[in-house]
């Protein structure tokens, strides 16, 4: 069942250069200055990723499943890159001297990390989280091993070819006058690296706790020897922050918190050359001087900035032969690319933030980095990738076993409420079965909880959008506004290995929602029974409104309506039939406890549609109501009509209106026949029900369903004439009389296992 598993085995790209692509990037982000026999890293990077973006335009034929969610992050890390490179044309009026090498260095930079979010945004799909975990440990265990080796001594070039010196005599949090950076170069990076080290380890699921804590300790150890108090201001900002932020429930108060933080960051970086503090320190006074360089160069581009690699320039004019970076993303964007470029960052360390993707250690590892932030560039660095992008990624998990459930898969079911209907309790079915396959299950329904519902496992997570749908302008502002409160709710389309929607409310509103690419719509009744005006419009609107999207009929009959009379893509539609419930199948004999007569039993809303009138006329004319009493389950606005009927008949005795039954199932299997007199149907499950609890039926054989499950020797069952009462008579004393005893065949199509399966079959299918 695991899907993606089936896309990618045996392809070669996918397993194999992919997955190599993933950890030299994670590899090279920790240890940036590692040589592989003299040959740097990223050469074979580059490599690499022209190898998957050409695989991926001219070979790979599942590309357009491998984005299955809407990405809110990919697009602005693109914009701000995009206006990186847009911002050069700043170099034609900055006045500023170019070194061309080291301006197309820094594009170079730029360019690579935007072509390596591509890769990963494109083969999403690909990407195994414990992956990302596994290579961030190793990469951190190297990059420990280089402090190690620089520490007593032993040059890096001797190793790996690499000519980093990588120490720094200044006192680390351990009192030691030495800071280790190896392979990161820069002590500070060091430190940074390390918490991300910190953090993987202490969220991969697949470490036992005891290495947990070995690792946590080394990388501890190895964070106090490079030192940094930027990053150690981080940490304990981090702590405070993020259960501070957790104490807020709405996701609207989150975000306003979230926007004072970074504005506070941001202006922090600002404001702090103006404030004096720390600059008489060895490490912080190069910093404001090269913090008012860049002030300068923004006050004389304030828009646009002066281009990539401006702040360097304007260091090096200043100072001569100095050409670093000015230590601060936000200073450095001002001057580079201007406000515009401070303004697209800002609006992504908000999304960042706010992304319900992110665990708590995620959301540590972006605080971490915006505050490293104040006195560090970071979008030149492969760690902002790393951080903004890959980390945040909840892709699918792979599984040699096909047929290995994992725990966190779920099942979406999207529905109109959980009312008293057959759709709702079909869902509820399946609801029950997925549970017991060890997936989660999340239903998503548009009205209020009603005092009537069924009862649902608590295992089953239910949420209620609260919309009064029998109110027309409340089924209005659903249909309108609804989409916007399930993207909210469905933050990771990526986690739900089935998505379905079912009825017209529900399907309108999943259309339209993120979760609308991904969904199997599932028509529970006749097209034409939703139909508003004209045929040819409403066969235009429909043709329209589920072009290439996924349809799951409950019968031949509305599969046949649909293709042949609508007009709607028959390779996209497929006829699944509702599956029993596992309290039918587990249900034990047992008396009738209702204390009345024997009786016939008729299931439904009493609605037009399901002509309890029509009952009402076979049990008068037929005299059954001298041995059986008349039962009518359900609700609906009918019921006085139908109580005056039986009135006017002098039968009111007999003929019991019992209202929506919770447990409907009881009743089925203690009537002596059940009666269904429909104009029309979708599938009627109490037929299925029935059937497979050997009771007795007789039906009309209206469009659609009860001809697809009174098959062979039931047929004869059937009435083909909807209005022939005698027939109904006559058939109802031949059932109580002489009915088959054989199994019916339709039990064995309507088994849960066999249902669900098809349906995970359908929607892993590409078409």
């Amino acid at each position: 069942m695991v899907k993606l598993s089936k896309i990618n085995r045996n392809n070669f790209v996918e397993t194999i250069v992919f997955p190599f692509f993933l950890f030299l990037f994670v590899f090279s982000t920790v240890n940036r200055e590692f040589m592989l026999f003299g040959i740097d890293l990223r050469y074979i990077i580059v490599a690499l990723e022209a190898i998957l973006l050409i695989y991926d335009i001219f070979f790979r034929k599942n590309r357009r499943q491998a984005i299955l969610e809407k990405d809110t992050i990919f697009p602005l890390i693109i914009l701000l890159f995009i206006w990186c490179f847009i911002s050069n044309i700043s170099w034609l009026w900055n006045n500023l001297e170019i070194d061309i090498i080291k301006w197309l260095n820094q594009n170079i930079l730029l360019a690579n990390n935007a072509i390596a979010l591509i890769i990963f945004y494109k083969y999403k799909n690909s990407i195994n989280k414990n992956q990302i975990y596994t290579s961030m440990i190793i990469a951190c265990l190297i990059l420990i091993a280089s402090f190690i080796l620089t520490g007593i001594g032993i040059p890096l070039s001797d190793i790996s070819g690499s000519d980093v010196k990588a120490m720094v005599a200044q006192k680390n949090l351990l009192g030691i006058d030495v800071r280790l950076a190896g392979y990161a170069e820069d002590a500070n990076y060091a430190s940074a690296l390390l918490v991300l080290g910190i953090i993987t380890v202490l969220q991969f699921p697949k470490i036992k706790t005891i290495l947990k804590i070995i690792l946590t300790l080394i990388f501890c150890i190895a964070l106090g020897f490079a030192s940094s108090k930027t990053i150690l201001v981080s940490i304990i900002i981090g702590i405070i922050y993020i259960p501070t932020r957790s104490l807020f429930k709405k996701d609207s108060s989150k975000k306003i918190l979230n926007i004072i933080f970074v504005t506070t960051i941001i202006f922090s970086a600002i404001i702090l050359p103006k404030t004096g503090l720390f600059s008489s320190t060895s490490t912080m006074e190069n910093r404001y001087l090269f913090w008012g360089v860049t002030e300068e160069m923004f006050k004389n581009s304030p828009i646009v900035g002066n281009g990539i690699s401006s702040a360097r320039s304007a260091i090096n004019t200043r100072f001569g032969n100095w050409y670093v970076q000015p230590h601060s993303n936000y200073w450095q964007l001002l001057a580079e690319t201007g406000i515009i470029g401070l303004i697209i960052f800002f609006i992504l360390a908000i999304r960042s933030l706010s992304n319900k993707n992110n665990s708590k250690a995620d959301l540590f590892a972006i605080i971490m980095l915006l505050i490293f932030g104040i006195t560090f560039e970071i979008i030149q660095l492969q760690m902002f990738i790393f951080v903004f992008y890959l980390l945040a990624i909840k892709s699918p998990k792979h599984n040699d076993e096909a047929t290995k459930v994992e725990k966190n898969k779920k099942i979406l079911f999207i529905v109109n409420g959980l009312g008293n209907g057959g759709a709702e309790r079909v869902c509820i079915n399946m609801a029950e079965e997925f549970l017991g396959q060890g997936y989660g299950v999340d239903i998503i329904a548009m009205s209020k909880p009603q005092q009537n519902n069924y009862d649902i496992n608590d295992k089953i997570n239910c949420i209620y959008l609260e919309y009064n749908l029998d109110n027309p302008l409340e089924k209005i502002k659903c249909i309108f506004f609804g989409h916007k409160k399930i993207n909210e709710i469905v933050d990771n389309i990526n986690t739900y290995e089935l998505i379905t929607s079912h009825l017209p409310v529900a399907n309108i509103v999943t259309r339209i929602s993120n979760a609308g690419k991904r969904s199997i719509y599932v028509f529970h009744n006749t097209v034409k029974s939703t139909q508003k005006g004209p045929t040819a419009i409403y066969k235009f609107i429909l043709k329209a409104f589920f072009y290439n999207r996924k349809i799951v009929t409950v019968s031949k009959g509305i599969e046949e309506e649909a293709t042949k009379k609508y007009g709607l893509q028959k390779k996209f539609i497929k006829t699944i039939y509702n599956p029993l419930s596992p309290i039918v199948l587990n249900i034990k004999n047992c008396s009738n406890p209702h204390k009345i007569r024997p009786y016939i039993l008729v299931v439904g809303r009493l609605s037009d549609q399901k002509r309890q009138d029509r009952a009402i006329k076979i049990f008068y004319e037929g005299y059954f109501y001298k041995k059986y009493d008349l039962v009518l389950c359900g609700d609906g606005p009918n019921k006085q009509k139908l109580l005056n009927m039986a009135k006017d008949l002098k039968i009111s005795k007999e003929v019991k209106i019992i209202g929506w039954q919770k447990n409907i199932y009881d009743w089925i299997k203690n009537t002596n026949l059940l009666l269904c007199t429909s104009d029309y149907e979708g599938f009627p499950m109490s037929l299925i029900e029935a059937s497979s609890l050997k009771i007795k039926i007789v039906s009309s054989d209206c469009n659609f369903g009860p001809s697809e499950i009174l098959t062979g020797e039931y047929s004869k069952f059937l009435i083909d004439d909807k209005d022939n009462i005698e027939e109904y008579i006559k058939k109802i004393n031949l059932a109580i009389e002489n009915y088959p005893k054989s199994i019916n065949p339709i039990i064995e199509k309507c088994m849960p296992k066999h249902v669900t399966k098809k349906y995970l079959d359908f929607y892993e299918k590409e078409i």
